[in-house]
C-alpha cells in the first residue's frame, strides 16, 4: 500500500512539473517578427504559378522603396483570381524578417 503510494505521488509531481515546463516554454517563446505594411501600386506583368508569385513593374513606394520590376508572392487570393497581365493594380506590401508579399491586390 505504501508503494502505491509513492508511486502515485511521484507520478502526480511529474504531472505538474510537465504542466509548469509546458506553460514555462510557451512564454519564453519568440515573439512573431513584426510587420510593416506599404500601399503599392504598378502593373502586373506576369505570373509565376509555381511560386505563387506576381511580377509586377511598381510604382515608388514613398519612404521606403523605389520604382523598379520585382516578383512577390501573393497571400490571401489565387493568382486566376488577380486582374489580368498588363492591368494596373493596387495592393498592401508587408514586409517583416520572415519576406515580403502581397495582399489585397485589385485592379486600380
Amino acid at each position: 500500500m505504501r508503494r502505491n503510494l509513492l508511486i502515485t505521488s511521484i507520478a502526480t509531481m511529474l504531472i505538474a512539473f510537465a504542466a509548469c515546463n509546458s506553460s514555462e516554454t510557451h512564454s519564453e517563446a519568440a515573439p512573431a517578427a513584426a510587420t510593416e505594411t506599404y500601399p503599392i501600386t504598378g502593373t502586373i506583368i506576369s505570373r509565376i504559378e509555381a511560386k505563387k508569385q506576381i511580377r509586377t513593374d511598381h510604382d515608388e513606394i514613398p519612404n521606403f522603396m523605389e520604382a523598379m520590376t520585382m516578383n512577390y508572392e501573393v497571400r490571401g487570393a489565387e493568382l486566376a483570381d488577380l486582374p489580368p497581365n498588363g492591368s494596373r493594380f493596387k495592393a498592401t506590401l508587408h514586409v517583416s524578417d520572415d519576406g515580403y508579399w502581397l495582399t489585397d491586390v485589385v485592379a486600380e
